[in-house]
């Protein structure tokens, strides 16, 4: 899972479990439950997301170079528009895994590293 944006959700972001692995780069996770986690066997490999939340503290994350409790300055939530503006952290953020698209279908990255996000 690379360069998602899980928002509001109750119960859990993303998760392994029953052996299944994989890996969660440059995602962000606002007010998402549990962000992502593996259980039952499974396990995932994180690096370069961003764990914020506004009813709660989040402790910590297990996974080296995510951002805790870091506002990513969405755009606009009520309207569900998860853009980065400029100046948020998670511009030039990410884990570089390789060339994509974004949301808008523009090749990525185009700045001095890859963005955090959809």
């Amino acid at each position: 899972m690379v360069h998602n944006v899980f928002a509001d959700i109750a119960y859990h972001g993303a998760g392994f479990r029953d052996s299944a692995t994989g890996f969660i780069y440059n995602n962000i996770f606002y007010n998402a439950n549990s962000n992502y986690w593996a259980s039952d066997g499974g396990a995932v490999e994180g690096r370069h997301n961003i764990l914020f939340s506004t009813e709660e503290n989040i402790d910590s994350s297990d996974f080296p170079n995510d951002l805790v409790n870091i506002d990513p300055l969405l755009f606009d939530l009520a309207w569900h528009n998860y853009h980065i503006p400029a100046g948020s952290p998670a511009v030039d953020a990410g884990l570089d895994v390789g060339i994509i698209s974004d949301q808008d279908g523009n090749s990525r990255p185009q700045g001095d590293g890859p963005d955090i996000g959809a």
